[in-house]
Order: C-alpha cells, then sequence, then structure tokens
C-alpha cells in the first residue's frame, strides 16, 4: 500500500508541469471574501480544495435538504447572515461578537498576497459559548493559489481546535433524569485537535480537451483522552473528449491508522479504502447524462467489495421555466473518527463506528420556474443503507448499595445501535426572490425510515422544515428571519422508547452599515425559547443574542 502512496505522490508534481503549450491565456485568482456568519454546522474543520469547475457540473439536488446542522444544541454557535454588498470590494477584515451566556465569535481574514498569478491568505473563524454549558469550535488556514498557463496549484494548511463539557443529563434505568455532575468517574470536558494539509491542482476551466485535477491530503485528530487518527488520502481525476462526449475516471485512495490511550490493549485496526469511479458524459444541447459506476475495495475491515451506481441525468424539458433531473446513485462513506465527531461530539471516544454502504439510491425531482422570481423545485429518493448508526444514550452500572444488584444508568455520553435500513425522501422547496430586496425560501422534506433490527430510526427526524427571509429595507440595512423545525423524533434509553421535543427554533437578525469600512450586527436566537434537544439530554440554550460589529479594509 505504501508503494501506491509513493508513485501517487511523485506523480503529483510532474502532472503539474504537464502544459498546454498551444493553450494560452490569463486567469486572476479571485476568492471572494463576504464577512458572512453562518451557521454552526456549516463550519468547516480544514480547508478544502474545490472541485474542477467545468460547464455542466454534475446533478446535485441534496444541498437543498439537508438535515438541521449539528450546532442546533448550542443557540451562542448559530446564526447570523450578515453580508456586506459594497461598492468596492474589500477582502480584509475582522470581526468581533458576543452575547449572553459569554457567546462570542471572531473572524479573521487577511489576504498577505494578491497577483494576478499568485494569491496567499490568513483565516481565522472562531464561535463559541463559556458559559455553564461550553462549547468552542476554532478553525484556521493558510491558503496559497499559483496559475501555471493551463493548471492552478492550490496548497493550504490549517487547524481546528474543539473544547466543549458533558453538559448533559444522566438518567436512571427508570429514565429519571439526574444532574449532569451525579455519576463519578466521567470526564467533565474534552478537547480536540487536528491539523493538516493539502496540495493540489486541477485544470483551469475552459479547456476543451484533456482535464484533470488531484491532491494530496495529511489529516492529524488528536483527542485528550489519548485516542489518535491520521489519515492520508490521495485523489485523482481525469476526462477527455471521446465522439463528442466525455470519458473520465475517478481514483480515492485513503489510508488511516489509529493510536490508543496508554494502558489501553484495544486499539482500532489501521486499514485504507480504494475507489474507483469511471464515468462516461454525454451532453447535447439541453439535456446531459452521466453514465458510470463506482466501486470501492475496503482493506482489513467491513465488507471488501462494495458496487454502487453513478447515473445521473438532467433534461431542460423547456429551458426558461422546467428541468427534469434524476438518476441512480449510492456509494462508501468511510466513517472517520473526525467526522463522527464532528457529528456528534459527545459519543464516546473509544467508539469507532463501521462504514457506511449504500448500494442504490434512485432519486427523481423537477424544477419550476413560472416567473422570473419564483422557483419550485420537488424531489423524491430512495436509500438502501448498510451498517446505517443510530446515536443512543450510552448506559453504566454502578454498585451504589452493597446490599442490592448494580444500577442500571445512561450516561451523557452516547454509542451507537446498527441497522441495515431504507430511507423515502420526498420535500421540495419554493424560493421567492424581489429586485434583490426580498429574497425568501421554504424547505420541507418527509423522512420514512424502516430499520429492520430495532424499533425506530433514534433521533432522526420524520419531518423537516424551515423557512428564511432577507429584507433590504436600505442600502445600509438589511433584516432576516429564520425558522427550524424538526418533528417525529424518537430515542432509546435501554428498553425504554422516548418521544422528543419537536424543534421549533425562530430566529432574527439585522446588520447595519455605517460606511465603507465599520458596519454593526445583532442576533436574536431561539425567539420563543424553546428548551429542545437534539441529543437525549443535551438542552439547547434558551433565548440569547449575539452583538457585534465589522472593520473591512
Amino acid at each position: 500500500m505504501n508503494r501506491i502512496y509513493v508513485v501517487l505522490a511523485l506523480f503529483l508534481p510532474i502532472a503539474l508541469m504537464a502544459q498546454d503549450p498551444a493553450i494560452d491565456r490569463n486567469v486572476t485568482v479571485e476568492r471572494e471574501y463576504q464577512p458572512v456568519i453562518e451557521d454552526a454546522g456549516k463550519i468547516t474543520s480544514l480547508p478544502e480544495i474545490p472541485d474542477p469547475v467545468t460547464a455542466r457540473q454534475r446533478v446535485d439536488y441534496s444541498d437543498f435538504f439537508h438535515p438541521l446542522p449539528l450546532g442546533r444544541f448550542l443557540h451562542s454557535l448559530p446564526m447570523t447572515s450578515y453580508i456586506e454588498e459594497q461598492r468596492k470590494r474589500q477582502e480584509a477584515f475582522i470581526r468581533l461578537g458576543m452575547g449572553n451566556f459569554w457567546n462570542t465569535l471572531g473572524d479573521v481574514n487577511l489576504p498577505l498576497l494578491k497577483k494576478e498569478k499568485d494569491r496567499l491568505d490568513i483565516s481565522i473563524q472562531h464561535q463559541g459559548t463559556f458559559g455553564k454549558r461550553k462549547f468552542s469550535h476554532t478553525v484556521g488556514s493558510i491558503d496559497y493559489n499559483h496559475l501555471f498557463k493551463t493548471t492552478e496549484l492550490m496548497a493550504s494548511i490549517g487547524g481546528t481546535h474543539r473544547f466543549f463539557n458533558y453538559f448533559g443529563a444522566n438518567f436512571s434505568g427508570t429514565g429519571l433524569r439526574l444532574p449532569s455532575d451525579s455519576l463519578l468517574g466521567l470526564v467533565a470536558d474534552e478537547t480536540h485537535w487536528k491539523y493538516g494539509g493539502k496540495l493540489g491542482f486541477r485544470s483551469l476551466p475552459g479547456q476543451a480537451n484533456f482535464r484533470h485535477a488531484g491532491f494530496i491530503q495529511y489529516d492529524a485528530l488528536k483527542i485528550q483522552s489519548g485516542w489518535d487518527e491520521k489519515m492520508v488520502n490521495v485523489h485523482y481525476g481525469f476526462s477527455t473528449l471521446y465522439k463528442k462526449n466525455r470519458l473520465g475516471i475517478e481514483f480515492d485512495l485513503k489510508n488511516l491508522t489509529y493510536e490508543a490511550p496508554v494502558l489501553v490493549s484495544k486499539v482500532f485496526p489501521d486499514y485504507s479504502v480504494l475507489e474507483i469511479n469511471p464515468f462516461y458524459l454525454l451532453e447535447k444541447g439541453n439535456a446531459s447524462l452521466r453514465l458510470g459506476a463506482s466501486v470501492a475495495i475496503s482493506f482489513v475491515t467491513g465488507r471488501a467489495i462494495n458496487p454502487s451506481p453513478d447515473i445521473h441525468g438532467e433534461w431542460k424539458v423547456f429551458p426558461k421555466f422546467m428541468t427534469l433531473y434524476g438518476g441512480v446513485g449510492g456509494g462508501f462513506t468511510t466513517m472517520t473518527q473526525d467526522r463522527l465527531l464532528s457529528e456528534n461530539p459527545w459519543v464516546k471516544t473509544s467508539l469507532r463506528v463501521k462504514d457506511i454502504y449504500t448500494p442504490v439510491k434512485p432519486y427523481i425531482g423537477l424544477k419550476v420556474k413560472p416567473v422570473h422570481f419564483l422557483l419550485i423545485d420537488a424531489f423524491a429518493e430512495y436509500n438502501l443503507i448498510k451498517d446505517q448508526y443510530f446515536f443512543v444514550n450510552d448506559s453504566v452500572s454502578l454498585n451504589t448499595n452493597p446490599f442490592l444488584p448494580n444500577q442500571l444508568f445512561y450516561t451523557n455520553q452516547f454509542t451507537v445501535d446498527y441497522s441495515d435500513a431504507s430511507l423515502w425522501r420526498i420535500g421540495g422547496r419554493v424560493s421567492f426572490q424581489y429586485k434583490n430586496l426580498i429574497s425568501s425560501s421554504v424547505k420541507v422534506v418527509s423522512n420514512r425510515w424502516k430499520t429492520e433490527t430495532i424499533a425506530h430510526a433514534w433521533m432522526k427526524p420524520g419531518w423537516e422544515a424551515d423557512w428564511n427571509i432577507d429584507v433590504t429595507i436600505n442600502p445600509n440595512l438589511t433584516i432576516s428571519s429564520s425558522f427550524f423545525y424538526e418533528g417525529m423524533r424518537k430515542a432509546r434509553l435501554g428498553s425504554t422508547i422516548v418521544s422528543m421535543d419537536p424543534v421549533n427554533d425562530l430566529n432574527l437578525s439585522a446588520s447595519y452599515r455605517f460606511n465603507q469600512t465599520f458596519s454593526s450586527f445583532v442576533k436574536l436566537n431561539n425567539v420563543m425559547n424553546r428548551g429542545y434537544e437534539q441529543f437525549v439530554g443535551y438542552e439547547v440554550q434558551g433565548f440569547n443574542f449575539l452583538l457585534g460589529g465589522a472593520v473591512s479594509f
């Protein structure tokens, strides 16, 4: 396996210099730096190299229908949408904010080098809360781009720091809630460090014949309790013209290694996953069709061979107002510790979750634009999933009375239940925009899970919905509102099935620009003061606010 990495690592710099002398163009490296405070779930844990931009990208409907992002459990981490529209683009800025519960926000973006063919930027983002419930997430990166005649070189190094405490409630065997500090021996807090780097390249947009892209990436996750994960990821793909269409293939190799704390005999096995994805892309007029297949080969753990289709199509039935899309996908998800802890940081750090295999995922959708300011998008999708995991509260036995048997308690940490499952998702989105003054979107999704070996899809919502609106009052003042809903969620505490309260989350915000340099914002979160839980035992903050400002230069 090490030989594969050596060959690919040697190939990357050679491919970077493989320039086509017949193509000569000047392209300026540009990055848009908009001061935007995003939902906590949208925080990226490492800088990523964007995928190659082509004239027509693969059909992707899923971005409209993400489940509620991580971070809804703490309202300090969300979510002011603050976007400046400035006459003069100023890319360097510093933004700071603070609110009740000691909620904090800080962003720094500094372009150190900006030339026609070179770009160097430093970026730091922080969001956190430091009251009784502590959660801090800080991400920093240094990013570099250089343009050759036909290829762009991209390099990045960065790190992430996550700190939090286990503030969730404990439960007795009968489901009675106990104070979070009632169980002895449970660590009070945890710290995760992650650092890594990425070196990659991609063909510049507009090349008609041969296009390729690749990267080599290294990530290291260090957990305070002693569990460490390291990943080396090598990716390369290319496509070329073939009978007026495009023929291509992509390769992705991940190698994962683990270390356990001292005096722990059980260590996660080191293993590798190789994914191969050949495809043929047909483009003709108002229609496109991608015909492909993907196979993931897992070495050491899990299923050895995991094939899935890669077929996606789009037809602009009436190019100006109706598009039909559909296909049959699937895939293999490598469940790294970093991915799992980003989804639920309160899982046991000694837990290693199985990789997820989706043999088939057919879907169909329709986009209609009856008038220029209104878009309607409806879809239906079916997922067949192997080894799907569902979070459940962990249990421990404590001998609190020497004359009685050990009593079972459920702690504020989580483990998982596994089950093969199927999932129907049916939903839609309606978007409205009027003269860049009013922008609004409503999304509703129905999820129907069927699990083979457990009673319910624990903590997964049966219904998801969200609504948002942005109104520009004048060139300097913008107000916004958003609402999120999740319903029909079940959880397991031992043999007891618990109905979770629905998520009802209303938020309001406003931003005001004084001039080209100074601006301010205010965010009111959980206006209805609902104490729902994203994970059982972890109640969100009640009504909270965030005040701050930005300096652009």
